[in-house]
């Protein structure tokens, strides 16, 4: 019997897709990141080709992306297009930006990105098999206005690749990251923020059974009077294999939990991010890890303002009560893994980001 993991995991191929909307307002996204060697001192890049608008009308693409670097502030990087600038499959990961593009399947994709004066040429391999949460198409309401999806097609993957800077080519490697969401309806008012991220361990050979994978997102909801989350998804993975997901039976038993030790708020946004911060997930007869401490290193915070085709009153308007900011952050992790004589402590990198709505 084969050892090795089944890739896609539980998605299947149009999870991966474009799903054009019929009708009302729209919003999808295809997400990678990473963080290259050597770390945590090292280059970074986070990548998001996405598609928004209200249907019938023609989608309305962009790209953005975000870049660390060791020796200067992190950039923020956008391509804004026309609808020709966007084409998709809707059987499979194949879709195109402007001169940016990303396709492929589990376990390898390829990708070409090219926005401002950065351009890197980028292959992930997955070590880990795909997933998606148990809820992972959640319609909040009962005629079905609104849904929102979430899968992840690599939980941790080898990235390997040039990165052009200007002039500057430099060769890399490193660990990433691919997920996908895609939402309709009136979804943003059900929630004004989320948070996602990613750990990966830094273990010298992955799939031996000392690598760990973490990959969560947390949207609370707004309702007044309502505990719980929107959405609570979180997936472990030890060696290779999915070791723990947080499902009913599970959520039952107290929610995955963040809980920030110490904040601090950033100037240009105003908005809080924490400087460091325990994962912990729901108590279980067989722990798989232990609380996860998260310490941020870096932090890259921008401010999302109104749409440049609002009239100007609504816009002075939009500026005092909205404040939209998306903080992204690298950072170290560390917990420990229980083992049949003792526990084993894991450390490795983080990438993760809030996204204020409101």
């Amino acid at each position: 019997m084969s050892t090795e993991p089944t890739w896609w995991g539980n998605l299947d191929p149009t999870d991966d897709a474009w799903h054009p909307a019929s009708s009302g307002t729209f919003a999808e996204w295809w997400y990678f990141d990473a963080r290259f060697d050597p770390a945590p001192a090292g280059y970074a890049l986070s990548v998001a080709w996405q598609v928004q608008g209200v249907a019938p009308r023609p989608p309305e693409p962009s790209l953005r992306a975000t870049l660390f670097m060791p020796d200067a502030a992190p950039r923020h990087l956008a391509f804004t297009g026309d609808p020709a600038d966007f084409a998709a499959a809707q059987d499979a990961c194949d879709v195109r930006l402007g001169p940016s593009w990303l396709r492929g399947a589990p376990p390898r994709y390829e990708m070409h990105v090219a926005v401002e004066d950065v351009t890197a040429d980028l292959t992930l391999t997955s070590l880990t098999p795909a997933w998606k949460h148990w809820d992972w198409h959640i319609v909040s309401d009962r005629g079905g206005k609104s849904f929102f999806a979430w899968t992840v097609a690599v939980p941790m993957g080898r990235v390997a690749g040039t990165l052009r800077l200007g002039n500057r080519e430099l060769p890399v490697t490193g660990r990433g990251y691919r997920d996908k969401c895609w939402m309709g309806g009136p979804i943003f008012a059900h929630f004004d923020r989320w948070y996602a991220g990613r750990l990966h361990s830094t273990c010298p050979a992955p799939g031996r059974g000392d690598d760990v994978a973490i990959v969560y997102y947390v949207i609370p909801s707004r309702r007044f009077g309502v505990r719980g989350d929107f959405l609570n998804a979180c997936a472990v993975f030890v060696g290779g294999r999915l070791a723990y997901e947080v499902r009913p039976e599970t959520a039952g038993l107290g929610q995955f939990a963040m809980i920030p030790d110490q904040e601090a708020r950033d100037p240009v946004t105003g908005r809080v991010y924490p400087l460091r911060q325990t994962l912990e997930l729901p108590e279980a007869e067989h722990p798989v890890i232990g609380p996860i401490t998260v310490e941020t290193e870096q932090l890259a915070a921008r401010r999302v303002l109104p749409p440049a085709d609002m009239g100007w009153l609504r816009r002075q308007i939009a500026r005092r009560m909205i404040r939209r900011a998306t903080i992204k952050y690298l950072g170290t992790w560390t917990a420990e893994l229980p083992g049949s004589k003792r526990p084993r402590r894991v450390t490795g990198e983080a990438f993760g980001e809030i996204v204020y709505l409101r």
